[in-house]
């Protein structure tokens, strides 16, 4: 199974701006790094942040609320994000 896209879903922050939450953007950076295209959507509020759907080439996507199963998630695409 390899990651080929993602949705982050983070709290939208004030004049419409994408969240300053740290997790979220280390989420984003770690898409960026692996050269994995994604987009960012205003999540549920009280949600673990970040909340990523990461959409496999073959297989059903998975959900994953926070930053600790974003990386287990990374991990089962394949990635190596112990680094």
């Amino acid at each position: 199974r390899r990651v080929v896209s993602a949705r982050v879903y983070q709290e939208r922050s004030g004049w419409d701006m994408p969240s300053i939450n740290p997790e979220c953007c280390v989420a984003q950076c770690m898409l960026r790094f692996a050269q994995i295209p994604y987009e960012v959507a205003v999540a549920d509020p009280g949600r673990n942040l970040p909340v990523v759907q990461l959409i496999f080439a073959r297989g059903p996507s998975t959900i994953c609320d926070g930053l600790g199963e974003f990386i287990r998630g990374m991990k089962d695409g394949g990635y190596d994000v112990d680094r």
